[in-house]
């Protein structure tokens, strides 16, 4: 009797973790969506079709992107500007005028 209890009880720890796998996957992807996957699957996911329609929305989709911030400072020095918006009219990206004023800007 003891088995079959036990087994229930295995039967429904893993039931639970592939209902929850969109949820998951979506979570350590850093989804951008991830909270419309997790309530659309929360919800409806007992289904079937809405739970293999989250899965593949979980993979599928793009990731958030974290920037890295630099560790010795929270903004770019000025020097650190200058040389990005330089790299920009080297580039072509920005115009003589516009690489002007943004660097009269950043001296200023």
């Amino acid at each position: 009797m003891e088995l079959i209890y036990g087994s229930y009880f295995i039967i429904a720890a893993a039931s639970f973790f592939i209902y929850i796998l969109p949820m998951m996957v979506a979570f350590y992807r850093r989804h951008e969506n991830y909270t419309a996957i997790f309530l659309i699957n929360l919800l409806l996911g007992w289904t079937g079709i809405v739970w293999v329609v989250c899965l593949v929305w979980a993979f599928v989709g793009s990731a958030k992107r974290y920037d890295v911030v630099n560790s010795g400072s929270s903004s770019p020095s000025k020097y650190e500007e200058l040389e990005r918006i330089s790299e920009l009219k080297r580039k072509g990206d920005l115009t003589a005028e516009e690489f002007e004023r943004e660097k009269s800007r950043l001296l200023g």
